[in-house]
């Protein structure tokens, strides 16, 4: 059985947050004796969000041509998140790496979200300033109050 469910640390222990937790937890002991656990924390949604809206920024500003698709494998390999290969006929490429949130954590996303900021305003937004453009985006997806700012 492989499932997801969200849990909270009290007292050094781990308690089911929810409905869901507390029925996989259920499942699963009468299956087993013994459970493996992968502890992690998961990427904040909005976070996400704000790279989307970065994509859509892009777009509306008129710094890109293709899909947002085509936009974000550009990031990717502007940001260097990408895997290389070599084809048979001894080719190499680029493919970007998946920036889901079962592929990347939130200490891998935030640098790569900055990075993808950096290489927006200095090549398809020619120079545009990287702090207005994130509060465009901010604005977008919140209303201009984040978490993300009281980070920075």
């Amino acid at each position: 059985m492989n499932k997801y469910a969200f849990f909270q640390h009290r007292n050094g222990c781990l308690i089911p947050a929810d409905d869901e937790a507390v029925t996989l937890v259920g499942k699963i002991a009468k299956a087993n004796k013994g459970v493996l656990v992968n502890l992690y924390v998961p990427r904040n949604p909005r976070h996400h969000r704000l790279f989307f809206a970065l994509m859509n920024e892009v777009i509306k500003a008129g710094g890109w041509e293709g899909s947002q698709n085509t936009l974000v494998q550009w990031v990717k390999i502007a940001t260097g998140h990408v895997e290389i290969f070599v084809d048979p006929n001894g080719k190499a490429a680029y493919v970007g790496k998946s920036i889901s949130f079962g592929s990347m954590s939130q200490a891998e996303f935030t640098p790569f979200f900055e990075a993808a900021i950096k290489a927006v305003c200095d090549t398809l937004l020619h120079g545009a300033d990287q702090d207005e453009l994130r509060k465009r985006i901010l604005q977008q997806v919140d209303g201009g109050y984040s978490a993300l700012e009281r980070q920075r």
